[in-house]
């Protein structure tokens, strides 16, 4: 069955999602959005220990995490879901949520191993779009070593020389 995108509908209440953002109102209110396109197995956090708690005894599939606030920054979590120490999750999708899509922020969230970028304020279909973009055109995990994450580069006719030790398709079963 296909979606409005002319995408395979996707099957959301299979998805695992760890939603990380200090606000609690703003954890409360993306989670009811989850929920209302299908979403049923969702934890939220507001902490960065909470967040590496859940990443060390759970498997998500979907990582949503907030880019900025005070006394919170986004990519240091992108960077810990990507370590070497976190083999549950590692290869997740990762969505990064901002106020601000400013392009050397973007750079940054790619190169600490974001897959895609959404901005607030956003409507939950944004949400549902972004989320089976990941899941149907998934990009090959790259795990090199001072990088892991997915492929940064998106072009298909990239002109240079492929220069990487075979870039590894995602072990983890994706719906």
């Amino acid at each position: 069955m296909l979606g409005e995108q002319g995408m395979p509908q996707l099957d959301l209440s299979t998805v695992t999602v760890l939603l990380a953002d200090p606000s609690q109102h703003m954890t409360t209110l993306i989670a009811s959005m989850l929920r209302s396109i299908g979403v049923t197995k969702i934890l939220a956090v507001n902490s960065k220990s909470g967040f590496a708690k859940a990443l060390a005894t759970t498997s998500f599939d979907l990582l949503l995490v907030l880019d900025r606030a005070p006394r919170w920054d986004g990519l240091p979590l992108v960077q810990m879901l990507r370590s070497k120490e976190n083999q549950l999750t590692r290869d997740a999708h990762a969505i990064m949520m901002s106020r601000e899509a400013m392009a050397e922020r973007v750079t940054m969230a790619r190169d600490a191993g974001i897959n895609a970028f959404i901005r607030k304020p956003f409507a939950a279909k944004d949400l549902q779009v972004r989320i089976e973009t990941a899941f149907n055109q998934p990009v090959a995990f790259v795990d090199g070593e001072s990088y892991a994450g997915p492929d940064r580069r998106r072009r298909a006719d990239f002109p240079g020389e492929d220069r990487r030790a075979s870039p590894k398709p995602s072990s983890k079963p994706r719906s």
